[in-house]
Parts: C-alpha cells; sequence; structure tokens
C-alpha cells in the first residue's frame, strides 16, 4: 500500500538519457529503455512508477511529475516533456491505482508496454487525473463484482472534482524573505534530533517567511504544530 506518493523526473534527462548515469540491471529488474527511438527526448526518461512481478498493490493518491527537458521548461507549454509515466508488468491480480495525478506525460498508464490511459483524455487544469485504474480480480478462482466507493468529499472541489494545486514556485519572492531551519539549529545529518530547532524555526517564522529545508536528513522525535497559511518547501538529497 502506499499513499500520497510523489515523484519528480530527473531535471537534467534526456541529457543524458536513461539509464545514464547508471548501468542496467536486469537482476533487479530494471527498466529497459532498448525500444526508444534514436535521439528521442521523450521516452528515455525515469518511469514516475513501477509495478513489477505483484499483486495485491493499492495506490491511494499519487502526484507523479516531470517539469523539465534537460534543466529547460520549454516542454511544459504542450504537455508533454515525456511520452510515458507509469508502468505496470507481469502484474495481473488486484492492482489498484486512486486518484493518479501525471504532468506532462502522453501516456498516464501502460501496462505490459502498451498505453492503456492517456492524458489527453484525462486533462485537468494542472495536471491530468484518474480516479480509479483497476487490474485484476481478487481471489485464486472465481469472479466477483467490484464496486467502487464515492469519492471523499473532503478531498473534491465545488465541481466534485479532485482539488489539486500547482507546486509553489516562489518566483515573486525575494531572497531576504527566504530562512533556513538551519538559520535555528537543525543540522538535518540524521544524527541530531532536529525537533526542537525545527519547531522554533516554524513557530517563529511561519506567517512571515518561507521556511527552507536544505537537502538533509532530518530527525524529528514528536510531533511539530504547523500553522496555516505557513509556507515551506525544500529540496530533495540526492540518492
Amino acid at each position: 500500500m502506499l499513499g500520497l506518493i510523489q515523484t519528480e523526473t530527473p531535471y537534467y534527462q534526456a541529457n543524458p538519457p536513461a539509464p545514464k548515469p547508471f548501468t542496467t540491471l536486469a537482476k533487479w529488474n530494471d527498466p529497459d529503455y532498448s525500444h526508444c527511438p534514436q535521439g528521442s527526448v521523450t521516452c528515455p526518461m525515469a518511469w514516475g512508477l513501477r509495478i513489477v512481478n505483484s499483486e495485491s498493490v493499492f495506490v491511494y493518491g499519487a502526484g507523479l511529475y516531470n517539469f523539465f527537458q534537460n534543466y529547460g521548461q520549454g516542454c511544459i507549454a504542450q504537455e508533454h516533456c515525456r511520452d510515458n509515466m507509469v508502468s505496470v508488468e507481469n502484474s495481473t491480480k488486484n492492482i489498484y491505482l486512486f486518484n493518479i495525478n501525471t504532468k506532462t506525460s502522453d501516456n498516464m498508464v501502460s501496462v505490459d508496454g502498451q498505453s492503456r490511459v492517456r492524458q489527453a483524455d484525462n486533462r485537468r487544469d494542472f495536471c491530468s487525473t484518474i480516479a480509479e485504474f483497476v487490474r485484476g480480480t481478487y481471489g485464486p478462482i472465481g469472479s466477483q463484482t467490484l464496486t467502487l466507493k464515492s469519492k471523499i468529499e473532503a478531498l473534491l472541489d465545488s465541481n466534485g472534482k479532485f482539488v489539486e494545486r500547482m507546486k509553489p514556485m516562489y518566483t515573486d519572492v525575494a531572497m531576504e524573505d527566504f530562512v533556513s531551519v538551519k538559520s535555528e539549529g537543525a543540522k538535518g545529518d540524521s544524527r541530531t534530533d532536529d525537533t526542537q530547532a525545527i519547531a522554533r524555526a516554524i513557530s517563529k517564522w511561519a506567517g512571515c517567511k518561507v521556511i527552507y529545508f536544505p537537502a538533509g536528513d532530518y530527525v524529528v522525535t514528536d510531533t511539530i504544530e504547523v500553522p496555516g497559511g505557513s509556507r515551506v518547501f525544500g529540496k530533495l538529497k540526492p540518492k
């Protein structure tokens, strides 16, 4: 079970194209890009989500985004930065995907290399969205009727659609209006308990500055209250 997951395609792709700078290892079921046309910049991209040789997979909410090609954003205007985003491979039993949102991918969901859900049929204001995608039936024998539950009203807008918001870019915010949690003593070193430092930063700056988390591993051992209207963002730690 996965809930509210988010992925973003590496900003540098397809320069170099996937799988570079890494080497594909078949024993780990790494994706194969040999089918991509020579010179394509929209095919050899890291997958947002792959389900391989699996069963009983439940995904409750996903934002799978691609904002760049080689650090440029010219592809966003046409909503065409990549060809594919979600791949279901050799998985035919109990695959449930609910509230799946993709950005700039022609094919939202592919099954065994074939497109099954296209963004052209599911466009929204910011992303392309599907409420549910189900593959397979439950149980080793027999069949059943699948009844999908109603959408949760708290997650819907006035038109009955899932609420979505664009990732904030803060392009109109001055540099002096950003503050790092490290200014209050947070370390992000995976060893130091950063709970109090982060709590101080949020308590001190919420509502007046954008609170920034530099890339790192922050240890939090207690609940931290974040007031409504706070602006908090961070940078992913390279793996």
